[in-house]
């Protein structure tokens, strides 16, 4: 049975990665993330640079078909210059950094449409507006996509979370575009917005 722990909000601090970009359908979708995050693995092992965290998948552009991603492997520290016999289809990078929000997706990745749907119902009922671009960070990789012990952090980017720091309010959500470079003395920019 799927479940979705609530949400938590936490800061992504910059981290060094192994980064490869590319394009997916949904129907291939697990077990091509897990071939990436392999290559990203071997790499970092023929590199010799040390793996420090879980990997990542940026949803860059969806579609109903398929989606565009940048798959993120963080490591250590960034080398000076880039390993000679590192992969011409990966590139040295950063992992995203600012505010989100985690839910917790604690079931097989066949069923994650459905955590995708709680998240929206969630983000909806609190007023939360959000960027088009989410994160899942892979805690726990079942063998297979319908292999219950999966975990993934679904990470969401919220907009209007600097509008609430300041004092506004959810139901003021869809001005924090306009009020907050007004309430910073660029009025120019909030008229650009409203435009």
């Amino acid at each position: 049975a799927m479940e979705v722990v609530l949400p938590d909000t936490v800061i992504f601090e910059p981290r060094p990665a192994l980064i490869a970009h590319g394009k997916s359908d949904w129907e291939k979708a697990y077990d091509h993330i897990r071939d990436v995050v392999a290559q990203l693995r071997s790499a970092a092992d023929k590199a010799n640079l040390t793996v420090t965290g879980y990997p990542l998948t940026l949803f860059i552009e969806t579609s109903d078909t398929g989606f565009t991603y940048d798959i993120m492997l963080p490591i250590a520290a960034q080398p000076a210059t880039k390993p000679a016999d590192l992969s011409p289809d990966i590139r040295l990078g950063e992992t995203p950094a600012g505010k989100a929000i985690r839910f917790v997706h604690l079931a097989s990745y066949d069923e994650i449409d459905g955590a995708y749907e709680e998240i929206t119902a969630y983000l909806d009922a609190k007023n939360v507006i959000v960027k088009d671009a989410f994160i899942e960070e892979y805690v726990t990789f079942g063998e297979k996509s319908n292999s219950p012990e999966t975990t993934i952090n679904i990470f969401v980017l919220p907009i209007a979370f600097g509008g609430l720091l300041l004092g506004g309010t959810e139901k003021m959500a869809d001005y924090f575009v306009l009020t907050l470079p007004w309430n910073h003395g660029n009025r120019y920019l909030s008229l650009l917005a409203f435009i």
